[in-house]
């Protein structure tokens, strides 16, 4: 899958345990919409993909990876880093930005101790 990608598998491996310690099982229960899988993909991006999150969830890991590479995919070639690899699957516009780059979100979703970090 990376070498299909051209990425490090390691970057891919550390988004994965970073979102759900690698549990298949795992589900974001605190969400309202109750994204699931390896790397939490939500209802819409499932169906999108042509299956839904109740199935992803009953996956084993190496099923939930071929809809991470569908997911990494239209990023091929570009996925030179971590900060890479996590913007294709969460934040597009992270992809190719360097680790320094700060995300702009709308004063909506900002509160006044909250920090989004991309992790190394």
């Amino acid at each position: 899958m990376a070498e299909r990608l051209q990425c490090d598998p390691e970057h891919i491996l550390r988004v994965c345990y970073f979102e759900s310690r690698l549990n298949p099982k795992y589900r974001l229960t605190t969400h309202k919409f109750s994204p699931a899988g390896i790397v939490p993909i939500s209802q819409s991006d499932a169906l999108k993909m042509g299956t839904t999150v109740g199935r992803i969830s009953k996956m084993s890991i190496e099923d939930q990876l071929f809809y991470v590479e569908m997911i990494l995919q239209p990023y091929t070639g570009m996925l030179h880093s971590i900060t890479d690899v996590y913007g294709a699957i969460f934040c597009s516009s992270l992809v190719g930005k360097t680790e320094s780059f700060t995300i702009q979100f709308p004063r909506k979703y900002r509160t006044a101790n909250r920090v989004f970090p991309i992790r190394n």
